[in-house]
């Protein structure tokens, strides 16, 4: 672990975890990150800080590693299956749950990425299987694991994961006797679908349909192809608070 994090310059701090247990018996985690302000050093400055008793990490992720975390048995075993037809389950680099080796489905698999498509992506979620990447994203692991040697995915096997998980989605198609809306209907008809899927894109599209004046009802209607889900609901505000 810590030889990935000094290799690719991750941002990182070890932490403390506040185990709880509720009226009904379940046990949480709370992971309080031990060096105020980590988030803002370099990896040089955190690392003198970082103690060597502790026992995990805490870790700023970026847009050269994606991470697959899976919560449940049914996430686990499709997942795995999904490797196993890609080629990619033999050596992959898998972490444990910090809850305890009891959970044995509870996993984070990792692997770098390098195509250009994966540059601006957000985390985000396939259904409920929970998708990490970019600047924003914080990872716990646990300080022993081993991620020496970290797979490259690609962005086509990305896209077949996504796929299995979320079907691309149909749409009812935008009814409009406007001849503007019909052309801009067909137009966006020869869109492929994964420029809803990415942030960057999606909003592009959004600006053009303010700045040109054009029926926003029909871009709310092709958002909706987006596969995608992200953490922080960039698809489900409300498209007014822009305007």
């Amino acid at each position: 672990m810590e030889k990935i994090i000094k290799n690719n310059n991750l941002i990182f701090t070890t932490i403390t975890p506040i185990i709880t247990e509720g009226d009904n018996g379940d046990i949480t985690k709370k992971y309080i990150p031990k060096i105020k302000g980590w988030k803002d050093m370099t990896h040089k400055e955190c690392l003198k800080k970082a103690d060597d008793n502790d026992t995990h990490f805490l870790i700023k992720c970026n847009n050269n590693f994606i991470i697959f975390d899976t919560d449940t048995e049914d996430e686990f075993n499709k997942l795995v299956e999904i490797f196993k037809e890609l080629d990619l389950l033999k050596d992959v680099s898998t972490t444990r749950s910090t809850r305890g080796d009891e959970y044995k489905y509870k996993r984070h698999f990792w692997f770098s990425v390098e195509d250009e498509e994966f540059k601006d992506m957000k985390k985000h979620y396939f259904d409920k299987l929970e998708v990490f990447i970019g600047d924003n994203c914080n990872i716990v692991e646990r300080r022993e694991s081993n991620l020496d040697k970290i797979k490259t995915l690609s962005y086509e096997d990305y896209q077949y994961i996504k796929n299995v998980f979320r079907p691309e989605k149909k749409i009812e198609k935008p009814k409009s006797e406007n001849p503007e809306d019909q052309k801009l209907i067909t137009l966006l008809d020869g869109l492929k679908a994964d420029r809803w899927d990415n942030f960057d894109s999606w909003i592009r599209i959004y600006w053009v349909f303010v700045n040109e004046k054009l029926n926003l009802d029909i871009f709310n209607m092709y958002s909706q192809k987006s596969v995608l889900s992200f953490c922080n609901d960039l698809y489900n505000f409300s498209l007014s608070s822009f305007t």
